[in-house]
């Protein structure tokens, strides 16, 4: 046995672990449940393009803020893509979250609910809508002015914008200013998998089945995950790469290069 046979074996083995890891991280989410009690005065809401929050969901939203002692709260779609369910899970850590006082600003980055007295003590004064990008610089900032008032739930029935994969890779490269080497992980399991799979062709492929499953697991029953976009995801989840080396690619033809 070389050692391309162990990197597959340990790569396989740590796609799993990483899945368990995942699914913990959402385990300290909870589900906004309807209210019928008028919007709190103090409340904004903030969302990305092409995301809206209709007068029940805003009700609910601000009676669960007030229920939880939130300032802030993200609010997170039921159903998400893989590719973003995974993001989240990557990004924020939900059962410590609110307790964890220096955490970072994190979320779904498609509705907020802000007090506008955090917003006045942040000095901000944002548009109601903004680009999931600046969304996510917001909310690194409110989390400052409100540490042990932040929160993240899920919102029923709230729908996430389209994206394309440039838009999440300035989401992500937004979110992991200060965190460069998350950029490139998911890339770096990959090419260990294809490395080892000469070697371990087995352990290779059960790694890639555990990876496309992977966000089935994440999930947990907390989100619908449509079986089209489970099938679909080992691309969509890799479309930033792929559409980045096709611009790289684009660019050094003789009727791309730029002088």
């Amino acid at each position: 046995m070389n050692r391309r046979y162990w990197l597959a074996v340990a790569t396989s083995a740590g796609i799993g672990w990483n899945t368990l890891r995942l699914r913990r991280r959402l385990g300290g989410l909870t589900t906004i449940v309807p209210s019928s009690e008028p919007v709190h005065p103090g409340h904004v809401f903030l969302t990305a393009p092409g995301v809206s929050l209709d007068e029940a969901q805003r009700r609910a939203a601000s009676a669960h803020a007030r229920r939880h002692g939130l300032a802030v709260l993200d609010l997170v779609p039921d159903e998400l893509p893989p590719d973003r369910l995974l993001d989240l899970a990557r990004m924020l850590d939900t059962t410590t979250y609110r307790q964890s006082l220096l955490a970072v600003g994190r979320g779904a980055y498609q509705a907020l609910l802000v007090d506008r007295e955090v917003l006045a003590r942040a000095g901000l004064d944002p548009r109601p809508r903004l680009a999931e990008a600046g969304l996510v610089d917001l909310l690194v900032t409110l989390k400052r002015f409100a540490p042990a008032s932040t929160g993240v739930a899920v919102l029923p029935g709230l729908r996430p914008a389209p994206r394309t994969g440039a838009d999440r890779f300035a989401v992500q490269a937004a979110a992991y200013v200060w965190e460069p080497h998350s950029l490139v992980c998911p890339a770096l399991r990959d090419l260990a998998l294809a490395a080892g799979a000469g070697a371990a062709p087995g352990w290779a492929a059960a790694g890639a089945a555990l990876s496309l499953l992977q966000p089935l697991a994440v999930a947990g029953g907390r989100f619908r995950l449509r079986p089209a976009d489970l099938l679909a995801s080992w691309l969509t989840r890799r479309r930033a790469l792929l559409e980045l080396l096709a611009d790289v690619a684009h660019l050094a033809t003789p009727t791309g290069l730029l002088y």
